[in-house]
């Protein structure tokens, strides 16, 4: 029923391989990158010369940062060093 990992994995580079050549196939010509990697920054891009901000950091290996203006939201540990200074 089932196949070994790397069949299931090679099928699944197949498929994406495939779709990625229906959709955007100037990205791996003009790249020469992996299917895997292209249909993550095909993902990723929102229109022409741009890349939302969180995809890019997904695409960097790293953790966005909210960037406003206002106040942070609560955290548990503030939130109880709050309830410990206030008494509730």
């Amino acid at each position: 029923m089932f196949g070994t990992l790397d069949d299931d994995l090679a099928a699944n580079r197949a498929s994406i391989t495939e779709l990625l050549q229906d959709t955007a196939p100037k990205l791996r010509e003009l790249t020469e990158i992996e299917a895997v990697v292209a249909a993550s920054v095909l993902i990723a891009w929102s229109h022409p010369g741009r890349v939302r901000s969180d995809a890019a950091a997904f695409l960097a290996g790293t953790c966005p940062i909210a960037a406003s203006s206002a106040t942070p939201p609560a955290t548990a540990s503030t939130a109880a060093a709050t309830d410990a200074s206030t008494g509730r």
